[in-house]
């Protein structure tokens, strides 16, 4: 699936990955394509090591059970 990284903030700090076609992903230039991965975990791990060290999955768009490689998140929504 691939996945893009919001490259503005949101209310708490944090930069949200979502999966194309989220009704979330924002539009044009302030969204960055990350790539096609095969979970949200190796996502978070590429977007934190590359480019935004605060990012996070998105609460509608990816899956609650690929957190729990990630407890760090805190479960809010956007």
């Amino acid at each position: 699936m691939d996945y893009y990284v919001d490259t503005l903030v949101d209310k708490i700090g944090f930069n949200r990955i979502h999966a194309d076609g989220c009704k979330h992903l924002p539009k044009g230039v302030s969204r960055l394509f990350l790539g096609n991965f095969e979970n949200i975990s190796s996502v978070i791990d590429f977007a934190r090591t590359y480019f935004f060290p605060k990012a996070m999955s998105c609460s509608y768009c990816c899956p609650v059970a690929d957190r729990l490689a990630h407890p760090e998140q805190p479960n809010t929504l956007l």
